[in-house]
């Protein structure tokens, strides 16, 4: 939250005296937090959030030296005249990472024009022409699959990802940990669950994830026929007493009243 607050980007999010939470505070809550990780770590988080399909996603990008958020570029060679504004952008030795973040996981919010935009002014930021560029696109996508753009006839792998996916890596990353030795990592990816967990992104337990269990029907059919309603001190019945004509909810309703 301090990158959005620092570069006056919180405004928008606060209305009333209430918190509303929006892509600013998310991106800032989650990558600014992420960024006092060590560098391997960080990358290994952000790596394990882009999914499967990353083929031209480097596994290591070395030391970092910078991470910006939302630095204003010259927008020469776009249709921008002020400026075009990366969510993020890191840099290290080798390669240069473009992260756009759309609000939240719901299709269709990226824009393809505006990734172009975005390679184009880092194309020019850029004093090292063999840097390579790497784009990650956070949300707002309609499926996780990577896919390529052109610019100026560069082929340019985008690596589609989501929220959720990211939340995963976090908590992935937080089991793997020893708690000796780790502590101070495990206290910060704390504070990154919970920055996930304030805007509405939460852990999942999928069905085919659980254990199986079977259920008796004998002992279902005993506790169904022992079930008891009561309506006052007095009077009481089962289930197995209730014969209505089941397309009449009002005569069910006016029963258990």
């Amino acid at each position: 939250m301090l990158e959005a607050l620092i570069r006056h980007k919180i405004n928008r999010s606060v209305s009333e005296g209430r918190f509303k939470p929006i892509e600013d505070t998310l991106t800032s809550s989650v990558f600014g937090t992420l960024q006092y990780l060590p560098d391997d770590v960080f990358w290994q988080i952000v790596f394990g959030g882009c999914g499967n399909c990353v083929e031209d996603l480097p596994e290591d990008i070395g030391m970092i030296k910078s991470i910006d958020f939302w630095r204003k570029l010259d927008p020469s060679g776009t249709s921008n005249k002020k400026y075009v504004e990366p969510d993020v952008l890191i840099e290290t030795d080798s390669h240069c990472i473009i992260i756009e973040a759309k609000k939240t996981d719901d299709p269709y919010y990226q824009d393809e024009f505006q990734w172009e935009k975005e390679i184009i002014c880092v194309q020019n930021y850029l004093e090292d022409r063999d840097k390579k560029i790497v784009f990650i696109a956070i949300g707002g996508n309609s499926s996780c699959k990577d896919c390529e753009i052109r610019v100026n006839k560069v082929r340019y792998a985008i690596h589609l990802t989501s929220w959720f996916n990211m939340l995963n890596s976090v908590l992935n990353f937080r089991a793997s940990l020893d708690v000796t030795g780790n502590r101070h990592i495990i206290k910060l990816l704390d504070n990154v669950i919970k920055a996930f967990e304030v805007h509405h992104i939460i852990k999942t337990i999928w069905l085919d994830s659980m254990c199986g269990f079977s259920i008796d029907s004998t002992r279902c059919a005993a506790l169904y026929d022992s079930f008891v309603f009561r309506r006052n001190e007095s009077e009481s019945f089962r289930l197995t007493d209730i014969k209505v004509n089941i397309d009449s909810l009002e005569s069910v309703w006016k029963m258990l009243k």
